[in-house]
Parts: structure tokens; sequence; C-alpha cells
């Protein structure tokens, strides 16, 4: 959990032109909602290791992504 409290979100990757919704959702439950396009496994150790949730598309989610 962040350090003011609030939860933090992560979209790994995206295609779509808006996260509207996600970000409404998310507000309303104390979470932020962050914005990556990782395109590794890596990427997403390196961008989305302090994240308490992931909202992925495509990003590759193996064993190495705790």
């Amino acid at each position: 959990m962040c350090c003011l409290g609030k939860f933090k979100v992560a979209i790994t990757d995206s295609d779509y032109p808006s996260h509207e919704i996600e970000e409404k959702i998310l507000s309303s439950v104390n979470a932020e909602l962050v914005k990556f396009q990782c395109k590794t496994e890596d990427d997403v150790i390196r961008y989305c290791s302090d994240a308490d949730a992931l909202l992925n598309q495509y990003a590759p989610i193996t064993r190495r992504v705790n």
C-alpha cells in the first residue's frame, strides 16, 4: 500500500484510449491508478513491483512477476 494510505493499481499495458471508468471506480475506493506500456516481464517488474494490483491486457505475467 502506498505511503499515503492509498492503494496503487497499475495498468501494465493497454490499447484503450481512455481509462475514465477505471479511474472513477478506483478513486471511490481510495486507489490511485498508474499507467504503463510494459512489453516484457522485466518492464512489469521494474514499473509495477510496488503496485497492490495489476490490470493487464497483453504484458507477460510470469512466475518472476510477484
